[in-house]
């Protein structure tokens, strides 16, 4: 079921990636930026939307780009239309963060790499009651649903230098890149 939604949201992931001015500054051959998915009704009929990264090779290099993908790596913002940050809030899992290994992520030369990061949802009652954007799991964000101001989700994807690998062919790629904000939707 996955690869037949991921099979019909690939020529809209596709129109996204060719728009201008949503990528961030390329830096060191790499843009990435977030991309959210339109609205959707789920199985519980609710509509929510889907956040993705979004990476993207701008070099003419041969070799193989190593990314050192990992959530931590990835700080996400939301901020109202004023750019006054909204308050988010960490989860504990276990009494401590999920940490998991990733294994980098290896980009060919013009390669557009997307993947989903997080997701929205509305839920609870009486004061609970919110739009909810979760990032990797233990990161939300609850947006009042009587609110009018207009959020935004941007962020910030840094790869400290590592020591070069003279063994693999692979480039490793370091770095910041400032995310442009998105405009997050509205869960009716």
């Amino acid at each position: 079921m996955r690869w037949l939604l991921l099979f019909l949201l690939t020529p809209l992931l596709l129109h996204a990636a060719d728009e201008e001015g949503t990528w961030s500054k390329p830096l060191n051959g790499l843009q990435a930026r977030l991309f959210i998915s339109p609205l959707r009704k789920g199985k519980d009929m609710r509509s929510h939307f889907d956040l993705f990264f979004q990476l993207q090779r701008r070099d003419d290099f041969g070799a193989l780009m190593q990314v050192s993908y990992s959530p931590q790596m990835l700080v996400l913002r939301v901020v109202d239309q004023d750019g006054k940050e909204w308050p988010g809030r960490g989860r504990e899992v276990g009494g401590n963060q999920m940490v998991y290994p990733w294994n980098p992520l290896i980009l060919p030369r013009e390669a557009f790499l997307s993947f989903p990061i997080g997701s929205s949802f509305r839920q609870g009652t009486g004061d609970t009651l919110g739009e909810y954007l979760e990032f990797n799991f233990w990161n939300q964000w609850k947006i009042p649903p009587t609110s009018s101001t207009i959020y935004y989700l941007t962020g910030i994807f840094t790869i400290p230098a590592v020591p070069r690998d003279y063994s693999s062919a692979n480039e490793n790629w370091s770095g910041t890149l400032i995310l442009p904000k998105v405009e997050m939707p509205r869960v009716p």
